[in-house]
């Protein structure tokens, strides 16, 4: 939360370049494709996880596996991810029933 709480305030004194929290990077650039997978790969890297994808593919991934632990069901995760259809909630279940 202090870190959100922290970029929250800095993006009120940068320009406007649409309504997402994270539309900018703390230099005032637009984020692309390129510098969300490079902002996600330092931040991976901070936390000192390596694997063989460290792309944002990762963020979402774990977002959707705590959800479903949570008992949230895999349409409304499939929404929450916005995901048009619940292949990638499937195949996520999947793992988490084989290791049970």
């Amino acid at each position: 939360m202090p870190i959100l709480t922290e970029w929250c305030v800095r993006r009120k004194t940068l320009p406007v370049v649409g309504d997402l929290v994270f539309s900018l990077q703390a230099s005032g650039e637009a984020i692309t494709d390129m510098s969300l997978g490079k902002i996600v790969r330092a931040a991976l890297l901070a936390i000192d996880f390596e694997a063989q994808d460290m792309s944002p593919r990762v963020l979402r991934n774990t977002y959707c596996r705590r959800l479903l632990l949570a008992g949230r069901n895999r349409d409304e995760v499939g929404k929450l991810l916005g995901l048009a259809s619940t292949r990638t909630c499937d195949r996520i279940r999947a793992t988490i029933d084989a290791q049970l």
